[in-house]
């Protein structure tokens, strides 16, 4: 099974930076999560999913 690695942090922290950066000196694959949120919660809500429900009607500052 593959290690994931996660970096978390505060918006703004320089996490997509770090994380680039490691990525390139140690060739491991980077996976920007905010590339991919909006078409996942799209799916989600013609799934008919609840949190995804919830989260299409919430402004950016309630999400």
């Amino acid at each position: 099974m593959a290690k994931i690695y996660w970096i978390g942090g505060s918006p703004c922290s320089g996490k997509s930076t770090i994380a680039e950066i490691i990525s390139n000196r140690y060739g491991l694959y980077y996976f920007k999560v905010d590339d991919y949120l909006e078409k996942y919660a799209n799916y989600g809500f013609l799934l008919n999913l609840e949190i995804c429900r919830k989260q299409s009607i919430m402004n950016p500052e309630e999400i």
